[in-house]
């Protein structure tokens, strides 16, 4: 029987996650290496008045379209420049996939609890739930990328044009959002689906001219604007360096890990991996599970092909496995809605989930860095709810008691990780240049380690010091922070006079055999690193 959305139940929903992803945002700062380069690029942005050309440094900079740039500029406009108002965008972008991935569910399924347990699923999944809280594009990326896996889906079984055009509508909005790769791969994917199964007659839809024309229209204006503004240089830099490059010569040769995806399939959907299992073997053979097939397996050999890996990279396999989730709450608790599970059966359900969320918060109650008074509130929630679904044996038991241990794990976790997220950040070292400084600006810059973040919170460039030669074409192509050699600092005594050098402590034995070294003194000195300053 087809169901109807329940709108009171996907308000409360839409509420719910926004709050559940909101919680500590404002103390979470912006992080290296990735956050502070999006951070850094809105309000240098914001600062020219260029609010279509990406920017960085106060010189252009191609590295991603313009989809994050645009959210974060329209969240500073609102709320001002803070560590709440950078996160912000993340936060609405969560919200609005868990509630789209409610719709998607729905439709596909017909079952308004398949489609409700898959959105709670998604909301409270490990690999989710970091990303929810990131400033970075691959947030965007999925929620365009769902409409792109629901409206082709639909496009091909039905043989609807009308679906297409939302499909490449949904491509364009992912090519503003991540570049070509946002209908590359889901053209690839779609391709190769229609070929097995050998229906040549989809391709009038894959091709649809409408949603090729739907596409053109999202995408040709930011493109046009700027290959004619930029030219070669956009062309280069964005799809020569950023897309081409990427994909052939890897960003950390030492991390180009072919099984690393491999390793994150399991990890992406805890707690639910469990049930990601049962609910693949539910409705086998049909159109829907050959499709999730498809875009699940294709993404992950995608990139794994791909010379650059990155964690964030395979994140639309969330798609298919959230779906399968789903299926698997509900057939779990379909099946032991009355009924008791077998010792053996409710072990194999509650392997992925209370053992691993007892595990997590047991490490970080036993790390120095880490805030573990929270965590403990998650370690007694736990082990009520083992205990509790143990003792009642029902899927009802069982989900609720993963549930509540999932959602009190994370809610424990946001501000237990705030130390970390601060060992991470610039933020706390702009404190103490801003302590050093006082009335008197310093000219600043940092050694070994250029955190992007500092450059950030500071509101002024820095500069790295940098008496390297010229690098491999990563170092030349994306490290374009303000660089200074030692030998032009130590040239001019006015500059030197001026200058406020920051030394993480992993450099300092490096920095002590520089000349530069004896030319100065040590202003302030911490566990993370040194200041020193022109004698």
């Amino acid at each position: 029987m087809q169901q109807t959305v329940s709108w009171k139940r996907f308000s409360l929903l839409g509420v719910v996650t926004f709050l559940f992803y909101l919680w500590m945002a404002w103390a979470l700062p912006i992080t290296d290496t990735v956050e502070s380069n999006y951070a850094l690029s809105a309000v240098t942005m914001m600062k020219h008045g260029d609010y279509l050309s990406p920017m960085i440094y106060d010189i252009y900079w191609f590295d991603k379209p313009i989809m994050a740039y645009w959210g974060l500029i329209a969240s500073f406009s609102v709320f001002g420049v803070s560590d709440l108002a950078a996160r912000i965008p993340s936060v609405v972008v969560s919200t609005m996939t868990v509630l789209a991935m409610y719709r998607v569910a729905l439709s596909i399924y017909q079952v308004e609890r398949i489609a409700l347990w898959s959105s709670i699923a998604l909301g409270t999944a490990l690999e989710y739930w970091y990303i929810g809280h990131a400033v970075l594009t691959d947030g965007y990326l999925l929620l365009f990328s769902l409409g792109i896996f629901y409206y082709l889906y639909r496009g091909i079984t039905d043989e609807s044009h009308c679906h297409m055009v939302y499909a490449y509508i949904c491509a364009g909005l992912a090519v503003l959002t991540k570049g070509p790769v946002g209908i590359v791969l889901p053209g690839i994917i779609l391709v190769l689906y229609v070929l097995l199964n050998r229906r040549m007659d989809w391709f009038k839809y894959v091709f649809s001219w409408k949603g090729i024309l739907a596409f053109i229209a999202v995408v040709a204006p930011w493109y046009g604007y700027m290959y004619v503004t930029h030219g070669e240089a956009f062309i280069n830099g964005f799809l020569g360096l950023h897309n081409v490059t990427r994909a052939t010569v890897p960003e950390h040769p030492t991390r180009n890990w072919w099984y690393l995806y491999l390793i994150l399939l399991p990890v992406a959907m805890l707690p639910w991996t469990s049930f990601t299992l049962r609910g693949l073997n539910e409705q086998k053979h049909t159109y829907i599970w050959y499709w999730s097939i498809f875009w699940l397996v294709g993404t992950v050999l995608f990139y794994t092909c791909m010379a650059t890996k990155y964690l964030t990279y395979t994140f639309i396999m969330m798609i298919p496995l959230t779906l399968w989730t789903g299926m698997g709450i509900h057939a779990c608790l379909e099946r032991y809605e009355q009924s008791r599970m077998t010792l053996k059966v409710f072990v194999l359900y509650a392997l992925s989930s209370f053992p691993v969320l007892l595990a997590l918060a047991a490490v970080g109650t036993q790390m120095e860095q880490i805030n573990s008074s929270w965590l403990w509130v998650s370690v007694v929630v736990s082990i009520v709810g083992l205990i509790y679904a143990a003792m009642k044996r029902t899927g009802t038991a069982l989900v609720y008691g993963i549930c509540l241990s999932a959602i009190a794990f994370f809610i424990s976790l946001a501000p237990s990780i705030v130390p970390i997220v601060e060992g991470q950040s610039g933020k706390p070292l702009a404190i103490i240049v801003n302590r050093i400084e006082g009335n008197t600006p310093a000219d600043v810059y940092q050694y070994g380690t250029y955190q992007t973040s500092l450059t950030y919170y500071l509101g002024r460039n820095t500069a790295l010091i940098d008496d390297s030669d010229n690098g491999d074409v990563w170092d030349t192509g994306k490290n374009i922070m303000p660089k200074i050699s030692s030998k032009e600092l130590l040239s001019n005594a006015d500059r030197l006079q001026k200058a406020l050098i920051y030394v993480p402590r992993k450099h300092q034995k490096d920095f002590e055999k520089m000349e530069l070294f004896q030319k100065l003194k040590v202003t302030h000195q911490d566990s993370r690193g040194t200041f020193y300053s022109g004698q």
